[in-house]
């Protein structure tokens, strides 16, 4: 297997430079393991006029100087319209990321060796049809924290995934998940959580990354990173806050919901590159969502070294034990509370638990990951 072909409807772009990074990383550590990588991420131009900008082919290079071809066809998107004609967007969507896609893959001189996509839908079900299409064995990503087989109808996915060839989950939770909504057989799935970029997220001068932030540098700090909604809970965070004795908060994220208190003293959105240097400015991690795949805000702390405080449920299961995480109800602003007085009344069993993520975090980098992938397809296509 040496030339993978990556269907999805959402990609890093020139206009939206932070859209899905991690799954452009992945693609350049496909390439830095000698595959011949093309992405085809079709554009909406009815949603956004600045697509029409973006030449239909451009190339990226990774860090090692390997080549990945990016194609950019445009399309159509029903953006907020599904509401007023009352139909899910999931089916049209995957509709027109299939034809997009499948216009570009006619031009190929060479035929890709696999297609694989990212999330179910729409892209793992536009690949899957792809494949049938053209003979190629069709892979997905599994990372979804909603039911989109809901949105779709779990007999219809079923039929749809009939033939594909393997699926790549990130948690143990959603292996289970679509296992049992009966839409792929388990030996087709295989788990892999989300990695991490180790030569980004590592551990950092402490009162540089304060001092980089304005941040002050006798306080136990305490950090959220996520979206500022309900689903990952940041005003549950800054509730339990307001119990907690010797620390402050910090917030990185944007959203509807704004953090609050007089113990929350910075809540701003960060780039990409600022996100590491936040970690290392905190002591404690905290993280209280109701779903996820697998959250990759969890993994990048605890590859910066901190302690972590997240769900009790089911989706953490794989990242996350008792050597450097606390496991709480997310909807039990008394047990958060508690949780975070315990790390911060405890320097030496913040620094127990410090060393522990480090060495769990350490298995789970971008370039294990993606090996791990790599290995799994070829011996599905073996097989």
């Amino acid at each position: 297997m040496r030339n993978i072909c990556i269907v999805v409807n959402k990609y890093p772009n020139q206009y939206e430079p932070y859209m899905l990074v991690f799954l452009q990383q992945l693609a350049w550590k496909f390439a830095d393991n000698n595959k011949k990588v093309s992405v085809i991420c079709p554009l909406p131009i009815n949603l956004n006029k600045n697509y029409l900008k973006i030449p239909y082919h451009t190339i990226e290079k990774t860090s090692n100087g390997k080549k990945i071809d990016v194609y950019w066809p445009k399309t159509i998107g029903l953006g907020q319209a599904h509401y007023i004609l009352g139909k899910s967007p999931v089916g049209i969507t995957t509709f027109f990321l299939e034809k997009a896609a499948e216009k570009v893959i006619k031009k190929f001189k060479e035929k890709p060796d696999v297609i694989y996509g990212h999330f179910l839908a729409p892209s793992g079900i536009a690949v899957a049809r792809l494949g049938n299409k053209f003979n190629i064995p069709a892979f997905f990503a599994l990372g979804e924290s909603h039911d989109t087989i809901g949105q779709f109808g779990a007999k219809k996915a079923k039929n749809e995934l009939k033939n594909i060839k393997g699926v790549i989950a990130v948690s143990t939770y959603l292996k289970k998940w679509i296992v049992n909504e009966n839409v792929v057989e388990g030996s087709k799935v295989e788990i892999f959580p989300n990695g991490i970029d180790g030569k980004r997220f590592k551990k950092y001068n402490k009162e540089e990354a304060r001092d980089y932030f304005g941040l002050p540098k006798d306080e136990v700090l305490v950090a959220f990173v996520g979206a500022f909604n309900e689903r990952k809970g940041v005003l549950r965070v800054c509730e339990a806050m307001e119990m907690v004795n010797g620390a402050k908060l910090i917030c990185a994220g944007k959203g509807d919901q704004k953090p609050y208190g007089d113990n929350c003293i910075f809540s701003q959105s960060l780039k990409p590159e600022e996100v590491p240097i936040f970690n290392n400015a905190a002591d404690i991690f905290v993280l209280p969502t109701l779903n996820e795949g697998c959250s990759n805000a969890v993994v990048e702390a605890m590859a910066c070294g901190l302690p972590i405080i997240s769900s009790n449920r089911e989706f953490n299961d794989d990242i996350l034990n008792e050597s450097y995480a606390i496991r709480i109800d997310p909807q039990n602003i008394q047990e958060i509370s508690r949780a975070i007085q315990k790390l911060v009344d405890d320097s030496n069993c913040r620094e127990r638990m410090s060393e522990e993520a480090l060495n769990k975090a350490a298995e789970l980098t971008l370039d294990v990951r993606a090996q791990k992938i790599i290995d799994f397809i070829e011996k599905r296509i073996e097989g």
